[in-house]
C-alpha cells in the first residue's frame, strides 16, 4: 500500500490550548507550573529577557472577545 506523507503546520495559541483543557488538565498544568522545576526556569527566563521593560502596553483588563 502506498504511503502519503504530508507536512502540516498547526499554530495553537496558549489561550486556545487552555480553553481546550478540562478542569483536571488545568489543575495538572497549574501544579506543574508551580513546581520548583518550572518556577526556576520561569525565573531564569524572566531575568534574562526582562519581560515587559516598557509597561505602557500592559493593562490589567481582561481581553475582550
Amino acid at each position: 500500500m502506498p504511503k502519503i506523507n504530508r507536512v502540516l503546520e498547526l499554530e495553537i495559541t496558549p489561550e486556545r490550548f487552555l480553553e481546550a483543557c478540562s478542569v483536571t488538565e488545568l489543575i495538572e498544568l497549574q501544579l506543574l507550573l508551580d513546581s520548583p522545576r518550572f518556577q526556576s526556569k520561569i525565573n531564569i527566563e524572566k531575568h534574562q529577557l526582562k519581560l515587559f521593560p516598557n509597561s505602557d502596553h500592559v493593562t490589567n483588563q481582561a481581553p475582550t472577545n
